[in-house]
């Protein structure tokens, strides 16, 4: 670990299956505060879980989302609803398979809030299908999301 900047996380499965990562060494949760992150897929399930778990440390949370396009009601409702749950969240429109969608994403999180420090790549898709029964496009569109 000869990279101070980097902090050590480590992964444990409490209960019902259900991934949470914890700081593994004292003092990383006051390292973590104040600083600014950026969850792709951020409104999804694992996405709200990592969400609320940056925002217990002191870190200002944007999450990204694609579902519901650039207008963002679906998203706009998410954030209600995790604010009723006393969970502060920024949320940002960005298509993480187009290159150009993904940059406005960044700029406009930079922009009006500030340079991203932590970056989680959380966003993905399913096409629910056999290989051999999925189409060319739902392949394209799974590969996109998920690995580009």
């Amino acid at each position: 670990m000869g990279n101070k900047q980097c902090l050590p996380i480590k992964w444990t499965v409490p209960q019902k299956g259900c991934w949470h990562f914890f700081m593994g060494i004292k003092g990383a949760v006051s390292r973590m505060k104040g600083r600014i992150a950026l969850v792709t897929g951020g409104t999804g399930g694992i996405g709200t879980a990592i969400c609320r778990q940056l925002v217990k440390q002191g870190v200002r949370v944007v999450a990204g989302y694609n579902q519901g396009g650039p207008n963002g009601e679906r998203a706009k409702a998410w954030q209600a609803k995790q604010a009723e749950e006393k969970f502060e969240f920024e949320i940002a429109y960005g298509d993480v398979s187009n290159y150009e969608s993904s940059l406005a994403m960044v700029q406009l999180v930079e922009s009006t809030i500030g340079p991203i420090d932590i970056l989680v790549n959380n966003a993905g898709i399913t096409r629910d299908a056999v290989l051999k029964k999925m189409q060319p496009t739902q392949w394209i569109a799974v590969l996109r999301t998920n690995l580009d």
